[in-house]
């Protein structure tokens, strides 16, 4: 379990938890309140509000380990 600012954030293993996961989701921690922190903090409770978040989590629970975007002229590719 991470905290950050903004939001918590829970992930369930089956099985052994793998050794790198801490550091996985704190980095995914990091690239959700980055890219989503203000809106977290301003968020009226409106689902519509945060439609580009469920693409960015499907970044997380797609792959084995979690890859942050890459920074291509200061935005994510």
């Amino acid at each position: 379990m991470e905290r950050g600012p903004h939001a918590y954030l829970a992930a369930i293993y089956s099985g052994r938890v793998p050794r790198w996961a801490g550091k996985d989701l704190k980095r995914f921690m990091a690239n959700l309140e980055t890219n989503f922190g203000q809106k977290f903090a301003e968020w009226s409770g409106d689902p519509d509000d945060l439609q580009s978040l469920k693409e960015f989590m499907g970044r997380f629970v797609s792959n084995f380990r979690y890859r942050p975007p890459r920074r291509v002229n200061g935005r994510a590719a």
